[in-house]
């Protein structure tokens, strides 16, 4: 059976500082909530742009504001690099964008066609948000309730009943990458809240991988007009920390621009709708996250 799985790859781009940034400690309570909606497996955050009301998606794996428009309008041209290739964009300037009750001013966004990925969505997306852009201490993802808070440093209360995953992660240009175990093997792999399904690079893609293809294939779409199509795996078990998960999909990407833009081994991209988790916490100043199961 053919079935085609449309998913976004979080974008890159070389030209902003690589620093995550974070907001001095403060109280234990909550700094600021964005509610999401999810729409085949990515996150979208409802927001007003310039008068037009629409979502943005929430990608960790991009790493800057871009906005959707079919004309490349603005400042200085600038390259990103996807895993569709690279592509041109313009640099734009916005005085304040709100999400939720969160208000970023003065700041750099970029243009970008993003109309394939919006007729996926079937949702009016005015962009793509990048993790960085929202700062914070912590970031709390509660998938139960459906918000993103952005918080000072915190220490979660969490019920006995609950089972906590804890990792390690690091940031590069603001991307969290994680240490994914597959098949006693260790990975760097992107923590990405703007794919809807998990990429593996095919310099891992080994014959014993190619043996668990199915006829299956998903069609990658990104900031590039290009549609990359996969086809798609079933690894029987994944391991994040001492988290087993069973029976992944994954489809698979070339890497190879993408680590030279990152200067790192980018084993691939795990998708956080993947994950079977209630909430998530990320403290990227001490470079741990917690899965609450």
């Amino acid at each position: 059976m053919l079935r085609s799985i449309y998913i976004i790859i979080g974008l890159l781009i070389g030209v902003l500082p690589s620093a995550f940034p974070l907001m001095a400690n403060g109280n234990e309570a909550s700094v600021y909530t964005i509610p999401f909606k999810k729409a085949n497996g990515l996150m979208l955050l409802e927001s007003e742009l310039e008068g037009e009301t629409g979502f943005f998606i929430f990608d960790t794996g991009a790493d800057a504001l871009l906005l959707n428009k079919t004309k490349q309008e603005g400042g200085k041209q600038v390259s990103f690099e996807s895993l569709n290739g690279s592509f041109e964009s313009s640099e734009l300037f916005l005085e304040s964008l709100t999400v939720g009750d969160y208000t970023i001013n003065n700041i750099e966004a970029y243009s970008v066609n993003l109309s394939a990925i919006e007729n996926i969505a079937n949702h009016k997306i005015l962009g793509i948000i990048g993790a960085r852009i929202l700062e914070s201490e912590v970031l709390h993802i509660d998938n139960e309730n459906k918000v993103i808070r952005l918080l000072n440093s915190y220490e979660p209360v969490i019920d006995a009943d609950l089972k906590v995953i804890e990792s390690s992660i690091q940031f590069k240009n603001g991307i969290p990458i994680v240490p994914l175990e597959i098949e006693g093997h260790t990975y760097q792999f992107g923590l990405d809240t703007g794919s809807s399904i998990s990429l593996l690079n095919n310099d891992l893609i080994t014959s014993e991988f190619l043996s668990r293809h199915s006829s299956d294939t998903i069609s990658v779409l990104s900031g590039s007009e290009d549609v990359m199509e996969s086809q798609l795996f079933t690894l029987p078990e994944i391991i994040l920390s001492n988290l087993k998960i069973k029976q992944v999909s994954f489809g698979m990407a070339s890497f190879k621009k993408i680590n030279n833009q990152l200067g790192i081994q980018l084993d691939g991209i795990l998708s956080i709708d993947q994950l079977p988790t209630k909430d998530i916490y990320i403290y990227p100043q001490s470079k741990r996250i917690y899965l609450i199961l």
